[in-house]
């Protein structure tokens, strides 16, 4: 049995608090991590709330039988950006050892279709390796101190643990990362992974292009830093804290919009590209209207990638004859659809080469201070808080 501390919440909206844990044994699939760093990602904080139940996951709760909460009951440990080393894997995992230093992200099951295929974040088995918080067989890798079982495998890793219990496949090792590098990088695998690989892998986006990101958060900037990297041009942020926008710009943005004085965003974005539109757009804030506005600013055969949902979870009041007579395609996008095996390295390199300047909005936060991080992001003073473990 391994003793850890982790950040637990015990109800859905308590707040979470820093606590003593026993962490199981790994078993054949699992590994070991001790975390460096965990990223803050506003869906940690949703499903700790209780608010959030994804709409995939509700389908599948009858058939499953699984828990009507995102997650397999509380105590809760949230965390699916970490970053760590190795300390000792399972019988079944070849591919690591301990003092790998590693980045994580979510998991998969490595053997339906997509999985084969390389597109992991649609594995068949999704729902129930990342959001029940538990091992498939039903298991909790933890429990408090009062012996009672904790939900600590939240997208196979719950990395807001001093030492967590993880799944193979939600471990990424790369080449000599630095401890620095460690404590940045932490946030790589969910918010800024989505953004940057949207651009690729889900618009296959080309130099000279043009591109309308709406929402300057975390992935926001992901899609920003890969549009920049390739040369797309246009690159339009829309978005409403100005100080956001004036970074945006610092980084890559050739042009910003600030809804609140920009009272037509769509037309707007058009009169910049000469009444064409953009090739592409991306919209990360699950604000309907600028859902409307990301789909209506795209030129003949453009596409629009939809990365976050809220509302009612539908894009409401769009034109027909846009999509019929204008060709444009709206995407479901999960994780920019990013091989992580591959992709997360990627991305370290683009860090490396200066490409990715993480540093530029992320600040450092000590565990005990992850409720003042969690405030932090919500009134849009940090955008990406890191919890350092060490």
């Amino acid at each position: 049995m391994i003793q850890t501390q982790a950040l637990v919440v015990d109800a859905p909206g308590a707040e979470f608090t820093l606590q003593d844990i026993v962490l199981d044994e790994p078993q054949a699939d699992e590994l070991v991590v001790d975390m460096v760093a965990s990223g803050i990602c506003h869906t940690d904080l949703k499903v700790a709330s209780g608010e959030y139940v994804p709409e995939s996951h509700a389908q599948h709760a009858h058939t499953e039988g699984l828990n009507s909460l995102p997650v397999g009951g509380f105590p809760f440990v949230a965390g699916h950006e970490g970053s760590g080393i190795v300390r000792s894997v399972g019988s079944g995992v070849t591919h690591l050892q301990p003092g790998d230093r590693v980045l994580l992200s979510h998991a998969s099951c490595g053997e339906c279709w997509t999985c084969r295929e390389k597109h992991p974040t649609y594995c068949l088995n999704y729902h129930s390796l990342n959001f029940i918080a538990r091992r498939q067989d039903g298991s909790c890798t933890a429990k408090n101190a009062s012996g009672k079982e904790v939900s600590a495998r939240f997208f196979g890793q719950s990395s807001f643990s001093k030492t967590s219990i993880v799944h193979f496949s939600s471990v990424v090792k790369v080449p000599n990362l630095t401890e620095d590098e460690l404590r940045q990088l932490a946030p790589l695998g969910c918010g800024l992974m989505t953004g940057a690989a949207t651009v690729p892998n889900m618009f296959k986006a080309k130099k000279g292009e043009g591109i309308a990101i709406f929402g300057a958060g975390g992935v926001g900037f992901g899609a920003l830093f890969y549009a920049a990297s390739i040369g797309c041009y246009p690159i339009i942020v829309v978005e409403v804290n100005e100080r956001r926008l004036a970074l945006a710009s610092e980084l890559g943005a050739t042009h910003t919009l600030n809804p609140k004085t920009v009272p037509d965003v769509s037309a707007a974005i058009r009169d910049l590209t000469g009444g064409l539109g953009v090739h592409y757009s991306v919209e990360t804030t699950a604000n309907e209207q600028a859902q409307l506005a990301a789909v209506t600013c795209v030129r003949k055969m453009g596409k629009v990638g939809i990365i976050a949902s809220g509302g009612d979870k539908r894009i409401l009041k769009v034109p027909t004859e846009m999509l019929i007579l204008g060709g444009a395609q709206i995407l479901g996008v999960a994780n920019g659809d990013a091989y992580t095996p591959e992709f997360i390295p990627h991305m370290v390199e683009e860090y490396r080469a200066g490409r990715f300047p993480l540093d530029r909005f992320t600040k450092f936060y000590k565990p005990e201070e992850v409720n003042q991080a969690s405030h932090d992001m919500h009134t849009g003073e940090v955008i990406k808080p890191i919890i350092v473990w060490r």
